[in-house]
């Protein structure tokens, strides 16, 4: 399945659910099964399965409707942590590059558009959200 990068948005990936491999590919015409950042050196992969979203991180691989996601700063960085009910999933600290500029151009993006932790963050707290997204998987 094609992944585009959250980060660079001409980057897509092959991503193979089963393995967590990925490899370059080209982007798919008909849209991308989902997305993926790197995060505290760490890929994390949110795609549509179906009918449902999964996030896949250090081989395991989640349904992300079942996922407590928060983000919270620390000494001037982020810190993303991931929990399947009381097990912690994911925790890693990364530099957000989230910032306002109020002379910014791009009036129409949103902090989000610049932080995967804050993006999981919102989908997580958006169920309708969550069942618009990558329609064409």
């Amino acid at each position: 399945m094609i992944l585009r990068n959250f980060d660079r948005y001409a980057e897509t990936v092959d991503f193979d659910p089963r393995t967590g491999a990925t490899r370059p590919a080209p982007p798919d015409p008909r849209g991308e099964a989902g997305t993926f950042a790197l995060l505290d050196d760490r890929r994390i992969c949110l795609y549509r399965d179906g009918d449902r979203l999964k996030l896949a991180t250090d081989g395991q691989t989640f349904d992300f409707a079942h996922l407590t996601v928060a983000l919270t700063a620390e000494n001037g960085r982020s810190r993303l942590t991931v929990a399947a009910g009381e097990k912690p999933v994911l925790d890693c600290r990364y530099q957000s590059q989230a910032s306002f500029d109020p002379d910014d151009l791009t009036a129409f993006a949103e902090l989000e558009d610049f932080d995967f932790g804050l993006y999981l963050t919102n989908l997580s707290n958006d169920k309708a959200r969550q069942l618009r997204m990558f329609p064409n998987a």
